[in-house]
């Protein structure tokens, strides 16, 4: 039997967190979310993700600056 597969949502808009979230929690995906890019790599880099779903544009460290920061700290995700 397979484990359920974890996801991570980091982006600043509340409405999109929940939208994506339903949409996998259907699907059958652990789903954990983050407000902001320091919230959430502070999760990534703490957690055990299989994917993380990450906004771009957000203020303070964005998307780019979280990508950069996961790399940099050798984050990868889960093995399957």
């Amino acid at each position: 039997m397979m484990s359920t597969a974890s996801i991570l949502i980091i982006d600043d808009e509340k409405d999109i967190r929940a939208a994506l979230r339903g949409i996998f929690e259907d699907e059958g995906w652990q789903v954990s979310e983050a407000g902001s890019g320091t919230e959430g790599l502070e999760m990534a880099l703490d957690g055990d993700f299989d994917l993380i779903f990450l906004d771009i544009w957000m203020p303070g460290l964005d998307g780019m600056g979280v990508l950069v920061s996961c790399a940099r700290r050798g984050w990868t995700p889960r093995p399957s």
